[in-house]
C-alpha cells in the first residue's frame, strides 16, 4: 500500500509561445538541486497540487503554485501573460499500476477542481488509455464515484476509517490529514520537523488519528469502539427515560401511578429484588383515593366476600334470548374475521409494494447523486464524451428511451435531473 512519483510535467502556454518542464523520478531518494529562484519550490508544490492535496496546508481554494504557472512568465526575454497551464503527474503503486493525472492551474475552459486521469498497467498502455474526468476540492471528492480522492485512495490501496468529529458524529480520515505525515516544509527551517496537521476538517485529535493510521496501530479502532459505546450509552439512557415516561403515562391512563420514580441506573432485576410492586405502585379507587397495591387488593377481597353472600337469581327466562344473542355475535365474529383476513392480505400487498418502492427509491437516489457529480464535472469544464447522460438515454443502463417508457411521459435530461 504505497505510492511513488514516476514523473511530473509542467506546461505553460502564453499567447505568443509556451514552455514545458518535465522530470522523471527514480526509485528511492531523489535530490533536486538548483540555484535560488529556479523553481524548486514550484516543482514540489506542483506535486502537491497535482494530487489535489493543497487543502493539507490551508482551507483556501487558491492555487499554491507561483505566478509562473498562474499569471505571467518570462519567456524570450520579456514577461508574457499565462493563457493556460497544467500539472501532469504519473504515479505508481506497489501493485504495478500506473495513474496519470492532469490538473489545470490556469485555463479558459477547465476549472482548477477538474482532474483528468488515465489508468494502465504499463507506460505503453498508459498512452492509449481512455481519459476519465474527476473532481477534487469539492464535497464528495473523497467518497463519490467521480471524486478524485476516492480514486487516489483506491489506487494507493488504503481503506480510510471513520473517526470522531467535533460536534458529534464521524468523518472520513481524509487524505489531506494524512499527507503532512509524509511532507516536510523547509521554509521555516529544520528546527522542527513535526507535521502541521490541518484542523479545518473538524476532526478530533487529527495528528493522533493520522499517526495511528500511518503506523497501523489498533488503538484507532479501539478509540472508535469506545466512542461508539459512549454514544450507545447516551442513547440507552435516553431510551430509558423515554420508556419510564411511557410507563408513567400508561399507568395514569389506567388509574395507576408510581409511588416514587425509578432511578435511571437501577435495572429491572434490581428493582424487583429490592422493592415489591405493592410498595412501588398505587391504585386510584372509585372514591378518588390512592391506595397501595396491598390495600387495594385487601379491599377487593372484601368486596368479593360480600358478593359471594349475595343471592343470585336464576337466568332461566334469559336463556333463549342469550342463545339468540350468542348466535348473532358468532356470525358477526365470522364476518369480522373474514374481513380482517382480507385486510391483512391487502396490508401484505401494500407492504410488499412499499418495500419495492423503497428499494427503487434508493437506486434512483444513487443515480441522482451520480448525475449531480457528472453535472459538476461538466461545470468544471470536462469536454469528454459521456454517452450515458445524453438526452433520452437511461443514466443507469444507457439504453435508449422515449416517452412511452416513463410514467410521466417526459424523459429528463441531465440539467433537469440535477435540479431535483
Amino acid at each position: 500500500m504505497t505510492m511513488r512519483f514516476v514523473s511530473v510535467t509542467l506546461d505553460v502556454r502564453t499567447e505568443a509561445s509556451g514552455a514545458q518542464y518535465r522530470t522523471e523520478f527514480g526509485s528511492g531518494l531523489n535530490v533536486i538541486e538548483a540555484p535560488n529562484s529556479w523553481g524548486k519550490s514550484t516543482l514540489v508544490q506542483s506535486l502537491v497540487y497535482g494530487l489535489g492535496l493543497e487543502g493539507s496546508f490551508s482551507a483556501s481554494h487558491l492555487s499554491p503554485l507561483g505566478e509562473a504557472m498562474t499569471t505571467s512568465i518570462e519567456l524570450d526575454g520579456y514577461r508574457q501573460a499565462v493563457i493556460e497551464s497544467s500539472v501532469t503527474l504519473i504515479i505508481a503503486n506497489d501493485r504495478g499500476d500506473l495513474l496519470k493525472t492532469q490538473r489545470w492551474a490556469a485555463s479558459l475552459t477547465h476549472e482548477r477542481h477538474l482532474v483528468r486521469t488515465w489508468a494502465a498497467r504499463d507506460p505503453a498502455a498508459l498512452n492509449d488509455a481512455p481519459p476519465m474526468d474527476l473532481y477534487v476540492r469539492e464535497a464528495g471528492a473523497a467518497i463519490n464515484e467521480l471524486g478524485f480522492h476516492r480514486t487516489l485512495t483506491e489506487f494507493i490501496g488504503w481503506n480510510l476509517p471513520l473517526v470522531p468529529a467535533f460536534g458529534g458524529g464521524e468523518r472520513l480520515l481524509y487524505l489531506e490529514i494524512l499527507f503532512p505525515m509524509f511532507y516536510i516544509e523547509q521554509k521555516y527551517g529544520w528546527s522542527g520537523l513535526s507535521p502541521r496537521i490541518p484542523t479545518h476538517y473538524q476532526i478530533q485529535s487529527p495528528y493522533r488519528r493520522a499517526a495511528e493510521f500511518v503506523l497501523g496501530l489498533s488503538s484507532l479502532e479501539r478509540f472508535r469502539e469506545i466512542e461508539l459505546l459512549r454514544q450507545a450509552l447516551v442513547e440507552i439512557n435516553a431510551r430509558a427515560r423515554e420508556q419510564q415516561s411511557q410507563l408513567e403515562r400508561a399507568l395514569i391512563e389506567n388509574d395507576w401511578r408510581l409511588r416514587r420514580p425509578i432511578q435511571p441506573k437501577q435495572s429491572g432485576a434490581d428493582l424487583l429484588n429490592t422493592t415489591s410492586e405493592g410498595v412501588l405502585l398505587e391504585v386510584e379507587t372509585a372514591d378518588d383515593e390512592w391506595l397501595s397495591v396491598e390495600s387495594y387488593i385487601a379491599a377487593l377481597i372484601d368486596e368479593l366476600a360480600a358478593a359471594r353472600e349475595m343471592k343470585v337469581s336464576s337466568a332461566g327466562e334469559r336463556t333463549e334470548q342469550a342463545q339468540l344473542e350468542l348466535r348473532t355475535a358468532e356470525r358477526e365474529v365470522r364476518l369480522l374475521s373474514a374481513r380482517a383476513a382480507r385486510y391483512q392480505e391487502l396490508l401484505d400487498e401494500i407492504n410488499a409494494e412499499h418495500d419495492s418502492l423503497a428499494e427503487r427509491s434508493t437506486e434512483l437516489e444513487a443515480d441522482r447523486a451520480r448525475l449531480i457529480d457528472i453535472a459538476k464535472i461538466q461545470r468544471l469544464g470536462s469536454d469528454l464524451s459521456l454517452p450515458s447522460i445524453d438526452a433520452a438515454h437511461c443514466p443507469t443502463c444507457a439504453q435508449s428511451l422515449d416517452a412511452q417508457h416513463v410514467v410521466t411521459g417526459i424523459v429528463l435530461d441531465l440539467k433537469a435531473t440535477s435540479n431535483w
